[in-house]
Formats: structure tokens, sequence, C-alpha cells
């Protein structure tokens, strides 16, 4: 049978209590962090954009936008949540497909699980299947750009996810998958193009798997052959290069929320080597921008198609930088570290930046000695002669190298106070507090109501 059978009952039957302790843990960490990148994009040009849209539009106020006051439908809210953890490119990266999967997957099932009045241990149950499902799918495919990773796997992760908070049967959850099929979608030439739309692919995976359950729970049928198929999943957007053994192993018993990687750097997973590369040559040489002479940088092919171009504001210069080893590693040399600070208008037009972009070159490096994005190799030679070399072998926040906790909360607290307002040190320890204690909420409402703002002179309550 199609592997959306063995999905589809793993789905239906998989409950909080049948999931490791390890994978509650790393649920809890991607549900925290992926709420404070979301509420660090919440004013992002492409977000603002789509939150004026729906409210334009109205409609029944039931599931609320991250970091707002309103409640629209659920599609929407999934539409514009998904669009906001995506939007500062500050979001976990599933580094063996290259797959941001929690801003499809999560948003989904906060939109649905708010307007059930679902438990924590739902909400968590459902982003970890919702998520196994979509990694799952990347590292069977063998190609993994083109089709971007994010949409095109995410949907079906979100539509997952969908399915178990609105407790569909197993048929049911099925027909989810094969309704969003028709929705499948998101091109990798945003990445190069640089457009607003770049993250709002996050968005419209998120808003067709919420389609996709609710149709389904309606009644509404999707294709059987969903992955296998004459023109199913792997044949029509994968020539059929897939290996099934992958896609299947261990289903049930290991899931691949472990294996995601939080981001310590916001911008594209392809330049973190190089940037981390530059910060222990300058910790450990005590660099100076002024007295370098010239830079190399060399990444693998899948790397420097995806970031390794020269450094052009285009239309979007936020995203042009997001998506530049040029200009990163130029902003880490110059600002010794790169926070989200480091991606502001003010900060892409500094002359110290700019000036030393033109002293930066990257290099294809040997293909046949890649693993994704590493290794990855910074040389720099010095007005002196000198020559300083590092390589990066495993990217910082991978699996074998995690962010522990304590980093976890920083980078939480830093993206929490990066908007306008100021979050007191009392909210936002209760906010971590109730997230990494998710499985004790009763109604998830009691989070989004959390991060619902409540003002005064400009400082959250």
């Amino acid at each position: 049978m199609d592997p959306v059978f063995a999905f589809a009952k793993n789905i239906y039957e998989k409950q909080f209590d049948g999931l490791p302790g390890k994978t509650i843990h790393t649920a809890k960490r991607i549900i925290l962090d992926s709420f404070g990148v979301a509420l660090a994009g919440r004013s992002a040009e492409e977000c603002t954009i789509l939150i004026e849209m729906v409210r334009l539009w109205d409609g029944r106020p039931e599931s609320t936008i991250i970091g707002h006051s309103s409640k629209v439908p659920s599609p929407m809210a999934a539409l514009v949540n998904g669009t906001m953890v995506q939007a500062l490119d500050f979001d976990e990266t599933h580094d063996f497909s290259g797959a941001h999967t929690a801003s499809c997957v999560l948003p989904a099932a906060l939109s649905l699980g708010e307007t059930r009045g679902s438990t924590g241990r739902q909400f968590i149950a459902a982003v970890a299947l919702g998520i196994d499902l979509a990694c799952r799918l990347g590292l069977a495919c063998k190609e993994k750009i083109g089709w971007t990773s994010t949409s095109v796997y995410g949907c079906f992760g979100a539509a997952a996810a969908a399915a178990k908070i609105l407790g569909l049967p197993e048929d049911k959850v099925r027909h989810a998958l094969g309704i969003v099929l028709s929705q499948a979608a998101g091109t990798t030439q945003t990445a190069l193009d640089t457009p607003l739309s770049k993250h709002m692919q996050s968005g419209f995976a998120s808003k067709a798997g919420v389609l996709s359950g609710l149709l389904a729970h309606r009644g509404v049928t999707g294709v059987q052959n969903v992955f296998e198929g004459k023109f199913g999943f792997f044949n029509l957007y994968k020539s059929g290069e897939y290996k099934k053994d992958v896609l299947l192993e261990d289903l049930g018993d290991r899931y691949e929320v472990d294996n995601l990687s939080v981001k310590p750097f916001p911008c594209c997973r392809a330049t973190h080597g190089p940037i981390e590369a530059v910060g222990l040559l300058i910790k450990e040489h005590g660099i100076r921008r002024e007295d370098i002479s010239m830079m190399r940088v060399t990444v693998p092919s899948v790397a420097y198609d995806l970031v390794g171009h020269p450094f052009r504001p285009g239309e979007n210069p936020i995203i042009s930088a997001q998506f530049s080893l040029q200009y990163t590693v130029a902003a880490m040399v110059v600002y010794g570290k790169l926070s989200l600070e480091a991606f502001s208008a003010q900060a892409i037009n500094d002359s110290r930046v700019q000036d030393l972009m033109k002293r930066i070159k990257v290099e294809r490096g040997d293909s046949a000695k890649s693993n994704g994005f590493v290794p990855a190799t910074v040389e720099i030679e010095m007005a002196n002669g000198m020559l300083y070399s590092k390589t990066i072998h495993v990217l910082k926040g991978h699996p074998e190298r995690p962010m522990d906790d304590i980093e976890l909360v920083e980078k939480f607290r830093n993206c929490v106070n990066s908007g306008a307002t100021v979050v007191s040190k009392e909210e936002t320890d209760r906010l971590i507090d109730m997230l990494m204690n998710l499985e004790a909420i009763q109604d998830i409402g009691e989070i989004t109501e959390s991060f619902r703002p409540k003002c005064r002179n400009n400082i959250i309550l």
C-alpha cells in the first residue's frame, strides 16, 4: 500500500503517553523557540501586510495572531503565524533535509487547538507527529532544492498536525494528507530573488494543512495514492527519486523532531558555518577588520547555490542579507556578533561592512566531501602576510552540537524583547515556564492569551 496508510495509522494511534521522554522535551524546546522567533518577526513587513489584509477581510474570531490582539478564522491565523515564525529566518532547521518544519506545523496545530480547547499534551503530540512526517519526506528525497523543502514537505506535516488536533479517524487522516497534496507548492527561487513572499511559503503550507484537515473532517476525500501514485508526491515532485526504507524506518518509535537544529544566528542555515568560523578566528587571533587583506569562504555546492552569490540589496535588503555569505561574514567581523540588530537597514548600509564585502571571495567546495552545508572553511589573509584558517564540520545547534536549555532561553528572551515593546523579566519568566511545562496546560488558549499584548506606556505587563 501507499505509505500514506502507514502514516495515517501512526498519526491516529499515537498519543502523548506513547512519545519518548526525549521527544517530549525536544518538542517543547522547539515550541518555545518558535514562539520566540514569531514574536521577534511579528513586525516584519510581510507580516504587517498579511495582518492588515486578514483584518480587512474580517471573519469569525477564533484563533489568535501571535503577539497581537486580533483573533481571526483558523486558516488565516495559520497563514499569518506561519509567516511570522519564518519571517526573520531564525526558526529551527532540519539540517538533514534543509527544511524548516515548525513554521508550517506549529501554527496549524495552534490555530485549530485554540478553537477546540486542546490540552498541552494534545498540542505536543500533534506538533511532534507533524514535524516527524515532514522531516521523513525530506530524508527520503534525494534532491534537496528546487521545490523548497520547507513548504513542500511542511504542508503534509501541517495537515497531519491539523488532523491530530481535530481527532480525525484513520481514514480521514489519510484524506487530509491526500487533499493537501493538491496544495503542495513552494520554490527555492525565493532564496535567490529574495522577495517578501519568501517567508510566506511557510504560512501558505500551514494554511493548506488547516484547510485540508477541516475539509477531511467534513467528509471531503483526497487522493488515495498520495506518495507513490503515478502522479503522487514522489513521482510528480521528485521524478521518482526517493528512498522508501528511510521514509518508514522506525515509524512510531523514532521521531525526527529530535534531529532538529535550533539556530544561533538569524539568517539562512547555509551561512552558519562560515559565520562561526569567523567568530572563532577573531576570538583566537584578535583579528581586526582594518588589518584584513582578503577573506576566502569555501562551502559545499548546495550552500554556494543558496548564499554564495555576490551581495545585492535588491528590493528587500534584509532578506538579501540573510541569504548572503558576503554580508553575514562581513557583519560578523564588523559587529563581533550576528544578532537580529545586524539585519537592520542601518547595519546593512554600514560603510565598514560595505568595504569589507569587497574583499570577501566565496568559492564552491568539493561536493564529494560535503554533508549538507558543511564543511565550511574561512581563510583570512592579513595585511602583514599572516594567514589564518578555520573549518566547521558540524554546525552549532545541530543535534551533535545542540544549544543547551540556557542558550535556548537566552535566545527566547532576546527575541521577545527585539520589537518595539519591552517585556518584563517576570512576564518573560512566566512565558518560559508555561511553555517548558506545556504538558500541564489544560487548554492551549491559555498560551495564546498569554502572548496577546497587554500594553501600558509601551511596556507589555
